[in-house]
């Protein structure tokens, strides 16, 4: 469990160093793959060859094939790569600390929106757990919610808390971190003059 939390707060805390960019980004497209990747960077900041390596899921086929989510990369299995994927190459054992699979969720999805998307995010949590039992495994949700000055997130953030509860209802969910802000970015304005707008940015995460 402590790469798992250390994981979760290095990524909080490369968001809130970098808030400001992150409230600019959100607005615009491709946000998950942003995010994942800044992710990537702030595990990068805090490991080591002697502790552990994080790769992404595209750079993963050229470096984990001795791992054992080698026979994701076979056609036949068909198994998709996890987002983030910490592994340790030392003294020729392959070992995978932990796995990540991220999702982000918007305050103006609906509730069947948002479900779906947990709901996928689970399944693609558990093929991953199956393929690497010992693995920990990282549930990441960004929260995103563009809104007007005088809407606050909390709401958004506690009814994710409670569809992450009824998706992994039979599981065993323990919470690295409850759904909430992160520093700097609760009502944050955009740094440009148009379009301008107010973004709140949260984080939640919970292994498996």
């Amino acid at each position: 469990m402590a790469y798992e939390a250390d994981a979760v707060r290095y990524i909080a805390e490369w968001l809130e160093l970098n808030a400001q960019h992150v409230a600019d980004v959100v607005v615009g497209p491709k946000r998950e793959e942003w995010f994942n990747a800044e992710s990537i960077a702030a595990l990068w900041r805090h490991s080591s060859i002697d502790t552990f390596v994080v790769y992404g899921e595209q750079k993963y086929r050229e470096a984990l094939k001795e791992t054992p989510f080698g026979d994701a990369l076979d056609p036949v299995h068909n198994l998709r790569i996890p987002d983030i994927v910490a592994y340790t190459p030392s003294n020729d054992k392959y070992d995978v600390p932990f796995i990540v699979e991220a999702k982000v969720l918007y305050r103006t999805e609906s509730e069947s929106d948002r479900k779906a998307s947990l709901t996928e995010l689970r399944d693609q949590i558990l093929r991953a757990k199956e393929v690497c039992p010992s693995a920990g495994a990282i549930g990441l949700v960004y929260l995103v919610s563009v809104v007007g000055r005088r809407v606050h997130p909390r709401r958004f953030f506690d009814e994710v808390r409670g569809q992450v509860k009824d998706v992994f209802t039979d599981k065993n969910v323990t919470w690295l971190r409850e759904p909430s802000v992160l520093k700097g970015l609760q009502l944050c304005r955009t740094s440009f003059a148009y379009p301008a707008t107010t973004v709140s940015v949260g984080l939640a995460a919970f292994s498996l």
